[in-house]
Protein backbone atom coordinates (compact mmCIF):
# COMPACT_ATOMS: atom_id res chain seq x y z
CA UNK A 1 0.00 0.00 0.00
CA UNK A 2 1.07 3.57 -0.55
CA UNK A 3 1.46 4.32 3.14
CA UNK A 4 3.38 1.08 3.74
CA UNK A 5 0.48 -0.44 5.70
CA UNK A 6 -0.84 -3.96 5.44
CA UNK A 7 -3.91 -4.95 3.46
CA UNK A 8 -6.62 -5.73 6.03
CA UNK A 9 -9.25 -6.91 3.54
CA UNK A 10 -11.16 -9.98 4.71
CA UNK A 11 -14.26 -11.93 3.82
CA UNK A 12 -16.52 -14.01 6.03
CA UNK A 13 -18.74 -16.57 4.32
CA UNK A 14 -21.38 -18.61 6.10
CA UNK A 15 -23.36 -21.46 4.58
CA UNK A 16 -27.01 -21.90 5.47
CA UNK A 17 -29.98 -23.86 4.26
CA UNK A 18 -32.39 -21.04 5.22
CA UNK A 19 -33.72 -18.97 2.33
CA UNK A 20 -32.52 -15.37 2.27
CA UNK A 21 -34.68 -12.77 4.00
CA UNK A 22 -34.31 -10.46 0.98
CA UNK A 23 -33.25 -10.94 -2.60
CA UNK A 24 -32.14 -8.43 -5.20
CA UNK A 25 -32.38 -8.45 -8.95
CA UNK A 26 -31.50 -6.04 -11.71
CA UNK A 27 -34.15 -5.31 -14.33
CA UNK A 28 -33.81 -3.30 -17.53
CA UNK A 29 -36.79 -1.47 -19.00
CA UNK A 30 -36.79 0.05 -22.47
CA UNK A 31 -34.84 -0.38 -25.70
CA UNK A 32 -37.86 -1.82 -27.49
CA UNK A 33 -37.84 -1.86 -31.28
CA UNK A 34 -41.60 -1.62 -31.58
CA UNK A 35 -45.05 -1.76 -30.04
CA UNK A 36 -46.40 -2.41 -27.51
CA UNK A 37 -43.47 -1.16 -25.40
CA UNK A 38 -42.22 1.52 -27.80
CA UNK A 39 -44.85 4.25 -27.94
CA UNK A 40 -45.79 6.19 -31.07
CA UNK A 41 -44.18 9.59 -31.30
CA UNK A 42 -44.93 12.75 -33.26
CA UNK A 43 -41.95 12.21 -35.58
CA UNK A 44 -42.74 8.60 -36.47
CA UNK A 45 -43.16 8.36 -40.27
CA UNK A 46 -46.20 6.05 -39.92
CA UNK A 47 -48.71 5.09 -37.24
CA UNK A 48 -46.42 2.18 -36.33
CA UNK A 49 -43.86 3.17 -33.67
CA UNK A 50 -40.25 3.22 -34.83
CA UNK A 51 -37.14 4.08 -32.84
CA UNK A 52 -35.48 6.64 -35.08
CA UNK A 53 -33.77 9.90 -34.15
CA UNK A 54 -33.62 11.96 -37.32
CA UNK A 55 -30.54 13.98 -38.20
CA UNK A 56 -30.98 17.62 -37.12
CA UNK A 57 -33.78 16.83 -34.62
CA UNK A 58 -33.05 18.95 -31.55
CA UNK A 59 -35.78 17.81 -29.10
CA UNK A 60 -36.72 14.33 -30.31
CA UNK A 61 -38.37 12.01 -27.77
CA UNK A 62 -38.68 8.26 -27.58
CA UNK A 63 -40.95 6.71 -24.96
CA UNK A 64 -41.09 3.17 -23.63
CA UNK A 65 -44.00 1.96 -21.47
CA UNK A 66 -43.81 -1.39 -19.70
CA UNK A 67 -46.71 -2.81 -17.64
CA UNK A 68 -45.66 -5.28 -14.96
CA UNK A 69 -47.41 -8.63 -15.07
CA UNK A 70 -49.71 -9.58 -12.14
CA UNK A 71 -47.04 -12.04 -10.97
CA UNK A 72 -44.22 -9.42 -11.00
CA UNK A 73 -43.59 -7.62 -7.73
CA UNK A 74 -43.93 -5.95 -5.47
CA UNK A 75 -40.37 -4.63 -5.68
CA UNK A 76 -38.57 -2.06 -3.59
CA UNK A 77 -36.49 0.06 -5.95
CA UNK A 78 -33.08 0.64 -4.33
CA UNK A 79 -31.44 2.30 -7.32
CA UNK A 80 -31.78 3.35 -10.95
CA UNK A 81 -29.44 3.51 -13.89
CA UNK A 82 -30.10 5.16 -17.21
CA UNK A 83 -28.61 4.53 -20.62
CA UNK A 84 -28.57 6.71 -23.70
CA UNK A 85 -25.84 7.38 -26.21
CA UNK A 86 -24.23 10.45 -27.72
CA UNK A 87 -27.32 12.42 -28.70
CA UNK A 88 -29.18 11.89 -25.40
CA UNK A 89 -30.00 15.03 -23.40
CA UNK A 90 -32.79 14.22 -20.90
CA UNK A 91 -34.33 11.15 -19.32
CA UNK A 92 -37.17 10.42 -16.95
CA UNK A 93 -38.44 7.21 -15.38
CA UNK A 94 -41.93 7.27 -13.89
CA UNK A 95 -44.27 4.71 -12.38
CA UNK A 96 -48.06 4.90 -12.84
CA UNK A 97 -50.48 3.11 -10.57
CA UNK A 98 -54.28 2.85 -10.86
CA UNK A 99 -54.81 6.25 -12.50
CA UNK A 100 -52.83 8.14 -9.84
CA UNK A 101 -50.39 10.84 -10.87
CA UNK A 102 -47.14 9.29 -12.07
CA UNK A 103 -44.37 9.10 -9.46
CA UNK A 104 -40.91 10.09 -10.67
CA UNK A 105 -38.22 7.49 -9.96
CA UNK A 106 -35.40 9.12 -11.93
CA UNK A 107 -34.84 12.34 -13.87
CA UNK A 108 -31.78 13.64 -15.67
CA UNK A 109 -32.03 17.12 -17.14
CA UNK A 110 -28.64 17.38 -18.83
CA UNK A 111 -27.42 13.89 -19.79
CA UNK A 112 -23.81 13.02 -20.43
CA UNK A 113 -22.75 9.57 -21.72
CA UNK A 114 -20.22 9.24 -18.86
CA UNK A 115 -23.08 8.97 -16.34
CA UNK A 116 -23.91 5.33 -17.04
CA UNK A 117 -23.80 3.97 -13.53
CA UNK A 118 -26.15 2.84 -10.78
CA UNK A 119 -27.56 5.60 -8.60
CA UNK A 120 -28.80 4.42 -5.20
CA UNK A 121 -31.62 6.01 -3.23
CA UNK A 122 -30.49 7.42 0.12
CA UNK A 123 -33.35 5.77 2.01
CA UNK A 124 -33.55 2.86 4.44
CA UNK A 125 -35.25 -0.39 3.48
CA UNK A 126 -38.97 -0.02 3.97
CA UNK A 127 -38.92 3.62 2.77
CA UNK A 128 -37.75 2.91 -0.79
CA UNK A 129 -40.12 3.43 -3.74
CA UNK A 130 -42.20 0.32 -4.41
CA UNK A 131 -43.32 -0.95 -7.81
CA UNK A 132 -46.43 -3.15 -7.67
CA UNK A 133 -47.86 -5.80 -10.02
CA UNK A 134 -49.82 -4.04 -12.77
CA UNK A 135 -47.88 -0.76 -12.45
CA UNK A 136 -46.72 0.88 -15.66
CA UNK A 137 -43.11 2.05 -15.90
CA UNK A 138 -42.49 4.80 -18.44
CA UNK A 139 -38.96 5.55 -19.64
CA UNK A 140 -38.76 8.71 -21.74
CA UNK A 141 -35.56 9.86 -23.42
CA UNK A 142 -34.93 13.12 -25.24
CA UNK A 143 -32.27 13.62 -27.90
CA UNK A 144 -30.49 16.47 -29.66
CA UNK A 145 -29.08 15.08 -32.89
CA UNK A 146 -27.59 18.38 -34.08
CA UNK A 147 -24.08 19.83 -34.26
CA UNK A 148 -25.11 22.15 -31.40
CA UNK A 149 -24.87 19.08 -29.12
CA UNK A 150 -21.13 18.78 -28.32
CA UNK A 151 -21.39 14.98 -27.95
CA UNK A 152 -22.90 14.62 -31.43
CA UNK A 153 -20.33 17.05 -32.84
CA UNK A 154 -17.51 14.94 -31.36
CA UNK A 155 -19.05 11.68 -32.63
CA UNK A 156 -19.53 13.05 -36.14
CA UNK A 157 -15.92 14.24 -36.25
CA UNK A 158 -14.58 10.98 -34.76
CA UNK A 159 -16.26 8.87 -37.46
CA UNK A 160 -15.14 11.18 -40.25
CA UNK A 161 -18.49 12.73 -41.21
CA UNK A 162 -19.43 16.36 -41.77
CA UNK A 163 -22.97 16.32 -40.44
CA UNK A 164 -25.37 14.37 -38.19
CA UNK A 165 -27.01 11.17 -39.42
CA UNK A 166 -30.23 9.35 -38.53
CA UNK A 167 -29.74 7.20 -35.44
CA UNK A 168 -31.56 3.95 -34.82
CA UNK A 169 -31.84 1.61 -31.86
CA UNK A 170 -28.73 -0.47 -31.35
CA UNK A 171 -25.56 -0.97 -29.36
CA UNK A 172 -22.90 0.29 -31.73
CA UNK A 173 -21.23 3.65 -31.24
CA UNK A 174 -23.36 5.23 -33.96
CA UNK A 175 -26.67 3.90 -32.58
CA UNK A 176 -28.85 5.16 -29.75
CA UNK A 177 -30.72 3.57 -26.89
CA UNK A 178 -33.24 4.40 -24.19
CA UNK A 179 -33.46 2.20 -21.12
CA UNK A 180 -33.34 2.28 -17.36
Amino acid sequence: WRDGGTDATSIDLRLTTDPPARTAEFRAFGNAEGAPILQSGPQDPTATPRFLIPAYADAHRETMRIVLEPTEGPFEVFGITGRMGWSGTKMSVKVERDGADPACLHRVRDWHPDWQRLYLYDLPLGELPVVQPGDAITVQCQYDNTIANPNVRDLVQDVGLDEPFDMELGSSRMDEMCFA
